[in-house]
């Protein structure tokens, strides 16, 4: 294969920093501080030498697990799930619907699916490319300005690039 995606010499781990990346960074902007991460890589299409597919498990102190799942592999399904204690949120298909409570009952008393309360239209592509723009914004406008850009937000970002070199270093370590 020919893409650079799938070279391993230039880069093995290309999905993550490519990928998994921006997820990582926008929920460690919020959750903080990370107890445990687990990451599993893998070449899945078999074509190319880089890897084309992968799940990173993020363990907060605060009790909130993350999972990523990226692919270059396998048909492209773009959806968020968001699991709370009270409900659902799912993202896909251009719609954003919101089930809840938690405690729905069938007739025979047993836990059902807890019923939509909320189904609106959401693009999630369109999100993406206008939350770049925006953030491309704010830092030139902060530039432009000659204002300061809030530490925390830098913070996380460089917690983040650490976080994946971390990752590629434990993979490696695993493989010797």
């Amino acid at each position: 294969m020919d893409s650079c995606r799938a070279d391993g010499k230039n880069n093995l781990h290309n999905i993550l920093d490519a990928n998994t990346i921006h997820y990582i960074d926008l929920i460690n902007l919020h959750l903080g501080k990370i107890e445990r991460i687990h990451y599993l890589p893998l070449l899945v299409s078999k074509k190319g030498t880089s890897f084309d597919t992968s799940y990173v498990v993020i363990e907060y102190e605060n009790d909130v697990t993350l999972s990523v799942f990226n692919s270059y592999a396998t048909p492209l399904i773009n959806e968020i799930s968001i699991i709370g204690t009270n409900g659902h949120l799912t993202i896909r298909n251009n719609k954003l619907e919101i089930y809840s409570p938690r405690d729905t009952f069938d007739k025979n008393g047993l836990f059902s699916n807890p019923p939509k309360i909320c189904n609106v239209d959401f693009n999630l592509s369109m999100d993406i490319e206008n939350s770049l723009r925006k953030s491309l914004d704010f830092f030139i406008n902060r530039v432009k300005m000659n204002e300061e850009i809030p530490i925390k937000y830098f913070d996380t970002s460089i917690n983040t690039n650490r976080i994946i070199l971390q990752l590629k270093e434990i993979e490696k370590s695993n493989k010797n």
